[in-house]
């Protein structure tokens, strides 16, 4: 049997005057294949896996923000024989892409990544044959994140993924980011009244809570360096002070070491245990009015 398994087309630029095919069986199925567009005029229709008798599932097709497609493109997960499953487990990915095509068919999951320069009320993939809309759509799972940058989007605006669908009905709350600061929460719905477009509409936004392991990270390395730093400020000062001079000479030595543990609360917390080291020479000379200490040290600090 001639599966067509695992192949995989990428094009970063040119002109393709015909078909894409992720992966093209005759006799057998056609699964885990996948099209990569990152550039390029494709002016005919795109399919991630084609089988004329048996199941196409489980394909990707992933366009990028370079992408060009003619007026008869149509994007496809799979298509399977005349009994074949071409719906299950096809995935597109559309990446920072903004445009038109001629139709959207037969995908399982759609992973929507929003350009900065998508506008209120704008329409990320605008679909131009209503005989092609985006099919099976309340079967389908919708992600959707945005682009880092630019500016912040403001409760009640809206914007239109697919812009024509035979979704029904409301698809429920759908948690977006942008970038990785910035936690969205998008409503999305079937616009009845407009090709049953498939909108989000923005509800809520808030600081994603996963930003504290940027401080988490920074504040161990920062612990130690402040347990070390107490070390030379107190201690080590206090034993190069009261040093006695070494046999035969005015010069004093020293050395003195501290560990600990430490728990630091930063929404969840971090513990931080570690021991430091400090050891040096020290010159009192006599002075009419007091004495004065000084010399070189070395510090060092292990921690986990």
């Amino acid at each position: 049997l001639a599966y067509a398994v695992h192949h995989r087309v990428l094009i970063n630029g040119g002109t393709v005057a015909g078909l894409v095919y992720g992966g093209y069986s005759v006799s057998s199925d056609a699964s885990h294949n996948s099209v990569v567009i990152n550039g390029g005029t494709v002016a005919g229709s795109v399919c991630g896996g084609f089988s004329n008798s048996g199941d196409a599932i489980r394909n990707t097709v992933s366009v990028f923000r370079g992408a060009v497609f003619g007026e008869r493109t149509e994007l496809w997960g799979g298509l399977g024989g005349f009994e074949g499953d071409g719906f299950t487990g096809n995935t597109l990915n559309v990446l920072g892409y903004s445009g038109t095509v001629r139709g959207v068919q037969n995908f399982q999951f759609y992973n929507f990544v929003l350009p900065n320069t998508l506008g209120n009320g704008e329409t990320l993939l605008s679909i131009t044959d209503g005989a092609f809309a985006a099919n099976r759509m309340n079967e389908a799972t919708i992600a959707v994140a945005m682009h880092g940058g630019g500016r912040v989007r403001q409760p009640g605006e809206s914007f239109i993924l697919l812009s024509k669908t035979d979704g029904s009905g409301v698809d429920g709350v759908i948690t977006g980011s942008k970038g990785f600061s910035l936690r969205y929460d998008l409503e999305g719905f079937y616009d009845s009244a407009n090709n049953n477009a498939l909108t989000l509409r923005v509800v809520g936004a808030s600081a994603n809570p996963q930003t504290k392991a940027v401080a988490e990270s920074l504040i161990a390395p920062l612990a130690l360096v402040n347990q070390g730093g107490d070390l030379v400020a107190g201690e080590g000062m206090r034993a190069a002070m009261n040093s006695d001079p070494l046999p035969g000479g005015r010069v004093s030595a020293y050395m003195v070491a501290s560990g600990g543990w430490s728990r630091y609360n930063s929404g969840s917390h971090v513990e931080v245990s570690g021991a430091s080291i400090i050891a040096g020479l020290a010159w009192k000379p006599a002075l009419p009015y007091g004495r004065i200490t000084f010399g070189p040290f070395f510090a060092a600090g292990r921690g986990r």
